[in-house]
């Protein structure tokens, strides 16, 4: 070990090189590195399936004194998850933080910004060629 270094430098610049590689497998996955506007377009999709899907489950399981309604339909999962994608949730004022849907809506919201950022660079990439 060079002088002056310790373990935990080692380490943290270990940790710092596995997630910027993580990260960028990430993105290769999702939009080929920006130059792939289909495959961004069908990972956007997917996450809002998936979550349409968690939806429409929780809802069949739905407390009775909850505020969110019993027994979703398709079209109010799909609605709810784009809702929710775009992090604009259209829950009612007396929806509390242990209502099931909260903090699966708040995920999907943090994962909706991170999808708009890959769809947004690879239009851009897409639009202006390079």
């Amino acid at each position: 070990m060079p002088e002056g270094q310790s373990w935990h430098s080692n380490l943290g610049q270990g940790i710092t090189t596995l997630g910027s590689y993580l990260f960028s497998c990430l993105v290769a996955l999702l939009t080929g590195y920006g130059y792939r506007f289909g495959r961004s377009l069908l990972s956007y999709t997917c996450v809002l399936v998936v979550f349409a899907f968690l939806y429409l489950h929780l809802s069949q399981g739905v407390p009775p004194h909850s505020s969110v309604p019993d027994h979703l339909s398709w079209l109010d999962a799909v609605t709810l998850s784009i809702s929710d994608m775009v992090g604009r949730g259209f829950f009612r004022q007396d929806v509390t933080l242990s209502d099931p849907y909260a903090g699966w809506s708040v995920l999907e919201g943090m994962i909706g910004v991170f999808m708009d950022v890959l769809l947004i660079s690879t239009f851009t990439q897409r639009l202006f060629k390079k």
